[in-house]
């Protein structure tokens, strides 16, 4: 009997915890300072109550207009680095000389570039909704579920979730490309790309879990950023684990496996004659694939620095039962959200570095399409001329003429 009565009380006394956390959870996600991190003082809700956010003297409109100009140059660089990307990509895939990799890195691309349609449809917009509006008024809107709200929650979590996935095939490409050589030479396209669908497909339905499961959460919020929140720490745990760290360490898992495989190859290989063509042969393609192999571990390593940080302050936030100071802890958390949004440009400095033959696709590319802008503003300027000087010359008299 007293080891049943303290199998419940331990019961009782786990539940009682997770009440209390997710009341916690409940009470800072709808906290009345935290409604601008960052932005605004602790002292903006009850002295600009009927302000405009914009109007309010406690808002920094430095802080503001540094926001706006950081967010945009962000947006942009990730849309034009990877249209680049997905340029150069088509055009090997046009001259008929793509490889698998190439496939996978437009793809990749593909997804990065959601983050910046992610920056100007939802965040941008947010942030002028925000300042045209009161802080009673936009307290309001916290809670509100919306198609839109819901529509923002799973295009954030795709594009972790897309990026993550589309590493995690690169590694396994890797990995199967050293461990068993010969069958990733026969490997056709056509399946890597079947296996690019699956991984859409994949990222999707993770993206589409709290619009799956509705009853278990709900959207705040935060930063501009529509970020859905577990009405339990359990959902909160299964959400944030499902989309980030058990993608994280499967990608970490195939790394380490794919540097044992090479120490392997290398160890093996060594044992061979110096005189033996196969052994030379070997080496060089297991260094080529070496070389791609870096490239990824840098693109891997790239995901951990930008995301790593606001994954460490999110975990700290479903962990912690007492609410944080919003000047501290919920500024820097908002902070490393939009620092977590430039992994979507780790992939074009890794190339643009690694890579030389992108860096000359992309020079070509843009000597190409400045020729034809020249080309294309020359015989626009051509025609213009002929037409007024046609018109003029009909409208003005003979005798003028004479």
């Amino acid at each position: 009997m007293s080891k049943a009565s303290n199998l419940s009380t331990f019961a009782q006394n786990a539940t009682s915890k997770a009440e209390v956390i997710e009341f916690s959870m409940i009470e800072l996600t709808s906290s009345r300072p935290c409604i601008l991190d960052g932005f605004c003082t602790e002292q903006a809700h009850a002295i600009c109550e009927t302000k405009l956010i914009s109007d309010c003297e406690e808002c920094s409109k430095a802080r503001e207009i540094t926001f706006v100009i950081g967010i945009c140059t962000l947006g942009l660089s990730i849309l034009v680095g990877n249209a680049l990307i997905i340029a150069v990509g088509c055009q090997r895939v046009r001259s008929g000389i793509a490889q698998k990799i190439d496939i996978i890195k437009i793809s990749l691309a593909l997804a990065d570039i959601l983050t910046g349609v992610q920056i100007f449809v939802f965040v941008l917009p947010n942030f002028i909704m925000a300042m045209g509006t009161t802080l009673g008024e936009y307290e309001k809107q916290q809670h509100i579920k919306t198609v839109y709200i819901a529509t923002g929650s799973v295009i954030m979590i795709f594009c972790i979730t897309s990026s993550l996935f589309h590493l995690i095939l690169l590694g396994l490409q890797r990995f199967y490309a050293m461990q068993l050589p010969f069958r990733y030479r026969t490997q056709s396209k056509r399946q890597v790309v079947v296996g690019l669908i699956v991984i859409w497909i994949l990222a999707f339905l993770y993206a589409m879990a709290p619009v799956f499961f509705s009853s278990r959460y709900g959207y705040h919020l935060a930063a501009f950023m529509y970020i859905p929140v577990g009405r339990s720490l359990g959902a909160a745990l299964g959400l944030w684990c499902s989309v980030i760290i058990f993608p994280f360490f499967l990608m970490v898992l195939l790394s380490i496996m794919t540097t044992i495989a090479a120490w392997w190859k290398f160890r093996r290989l060594r044992k061979l004659p110096d005189n033996d063509a196969a052994k030379c042969q070997q080496l060089q393609q297991t260094k080529r694939e070496l070389h791609v192999f870096k490239m990824v571990a840098i693109m891997q390593c790239g995901v951990v620095v930008t995301i790593g940080p606001a994954v460490i302050m999110l975990l700290l936030l479903l962990v912690r039962t007492s609410p944080y100071r919003c000047d501290v802890f919920l500024t820097l958390m908002a902070g490393f959200i939009y620092f977590s949004l430039s992994n979507s440009l780790v992939n074009v400095l890794v190339y643009s570095v690694r890579d030389k033959g992108f860096r000359q696709s992309v020079l070509s590319l843009l000597k190409s399409s400045g020729t034809s802008s020249s080309r294309i503003l020359k015989t626009t300027f051509l025609r213009v001329a002929r037409f007024h000087q046609d018109f003029f010359h009909k409208s003005t008299p003979d005798s003028q003429r004479s």
